[in-house]
């Protein structure tokens, strides 16, 4: 009786040591599961995540694109070659074009009256309502383009499904007033795109000063 006791007591704890490791065997496994899935976040340093695109390093950009030279009044200028010609929407003093996502127009206006300042930023946002479909100004100001001044805005669509926004450049030069207006959806990006083509722009005063 007292071997088979003794045997029982012998039996019960090397199965509760078996139990015990099994238990420290399954916390370690645990903790490492745990430690793996988190790794990535801990090595996501600063130096390893990518910068953003700054505006100004547009060298890339510049490669990339190839360009067709229109001009309107006396403003040459360029648009990128994938971007179609409207001509069901286009007159001699007012341009579109398409892009894959959105809409590009180029118009121009004579006026001896207007000067672009701070005081009048909302005045010509305004005229230009006139002229568009409804927006939301997002934000302005006023800027100066190749000695000239220009009034920017960005904007986005007050309704509708699909949901509208871009940016749009007046510039005054001498007595005409040239206005850039590009709308896209929502998903895309033409942002890069319509700084490229203001650095194309060209005008007769300019062009005589460069080559004095």
């Amino acid at each position: 009786m007292k071997k088979t006791s003794r045997a029982r007591r012998l039996s019960v704890f090397f199965g509760l040591l078996a139990a015990t490791f099994a238990l420290i065997v399954c916390v370690i496994f645990l903790l490492s599961e745990k430690n793996r899935h988190s790794q990535p976040a801990a090595e996501m340093t600063e130096s390893s995540v990518p910068e953003p695109l700054a505006m100004e390093n547009m060298d890339t950009q510049s490669e990339e694109l190839t360009w067709n030279r229109y001009h309107l009044k006396d403003m040459k200028y360029g648009i990128p070659t994938d971007w179609s010609y409207a001509s069901d929407l286009s007159k001699e003093d007012d341009i579109y074009y398409y892009p894959d996502q959105g809409i590009f127009r180029v118009f121009f206006e004579k006026d001896k009256k207007t000067e672009f300042s701070r005081d009048t930023i909302n005045d010509w946002i305004e005229h230009l309502r006139e002229k568009t479909d409804e927006f939301v100004i997002e934000d302005k100001g006023l800027y100066t383009l190749q000695d000239y001044y220009a009034i920017r805005f960005t904007f986005h669509s007050p309704n509708g499904d699909e949901r509208i926004r871009g940016q749009a450049v007046s510039i005054d030069v001498e007595d005409t007033i040239y206005t850039m207006i590009l709308s896209q959806y929502d998903d895309a990006d033409y942002q890069t795109v319509f700084k490229e083509i203001l650095k194309t722009l060209e005008f007769p005063e300019q062009k005589e000063k460069e080559d004095s």
